[in-house]
């Protein structure tokens, strides 16, 4: 089945409150890989926000981007939805919120404020161990890309794997650490915080804000944010 960036798909093994899932990933990403990024839709709550925003009235539907997730597409069901532009905006602009990616793809680039306050969550541009995610009985490495403002209110952050494997090349695995690793862009996945080690952490503990703009760079190649980026947010 192809799976077309901006139309919303039955998830199978969904919780209850997701009604479908966006396709956010490209077209191009969508064709060659066996994993899609999405993002969750489910009954508005009437609570709507901009980084909550509702992108149908019948059925009301919220799009969720702070909990993008990487699936496989076999996990796919039926279309369910087709979002037009304007529906697109509104979901890209949340993502770019989330992701600091307006700031980190300028020049130079900017590191995103953190609130002031106990750090008791992970961190933007820091390297964490988590908890089940492990490949081949190996730890798997994994840099927190969600800004702070959201990693300290929400109970999950959004995160990339790293990986030393030089199977992949190219904007949408950029190099990072020296070129001693490259990031997982397009798996780009909210993971809960509470899995997280804070305390035996990966060295380095932290990449650069050049790695964390190359990384940026990479999630505007897999997850088509060129056109979000040349707009006025909302």
């Amino acid at each position: 089945m192809s799976i077309n960036r901006g139309t919303a798909y039955v998830l199978h093994g969904a919780s209850p409150p997701t009604v479908a899932v966006l396709a956010m990933t490209s077209d191009d990403w969508n064709e060659r890989m066996l994993e899609v990024g999405v993002v969750p839709l489910h009954a508005s709550t009437g609570k709507v926000t901009a980084l909550a925003p509702l992108v149908c009235d019948a059925p009301p539907l919220q799009a969720l981007p702070g909990r993008l997730v990487s699936v496989a597409k076999e996990a796919l069901g039926g279309a369910r939805l087709v979002l037009d532009e304007r529906q697109m905006a509104r979901v890209e602009d949340a993502l770019c919120e989330v992701l600091a990616l307006r700031g980190l793809c300028r020049e130079p680039p900017a590191r995103p404020r953190s609130p002031s306050g106990p750090v008791s969550y992970p961190r933007w541009g820091e390297v964490y161990y988590v908890a089940g995610q492990n490949i081949g009985g190996e730890r798997k490495r994994y840099v927190v890309v969600s800004n702070d403002f959201w990693n300290s209110a929400s109970e999950s952050v959004i995160a990339v794997r790293t990986t030393t494997a030089a199977r992949r090349w190219g904007l949408e695995f950029p190099a990072i650490q020296r070129g001693a690793a490259r990031a997982c862009c397009g798996d780009a996945a909210s993971l809960v915080t509470r899995h997280f080690n804070l305390r035996q952490r990966p060295q380095p503990e932290w990449l650069t804000t050049e790695d964390m703009a190359a990384i940026a760079r990479g999630l505007v190649e897999t997850h088509q944010l060129h056109a979000a980026l040349s707009r006025k947010p909302g």
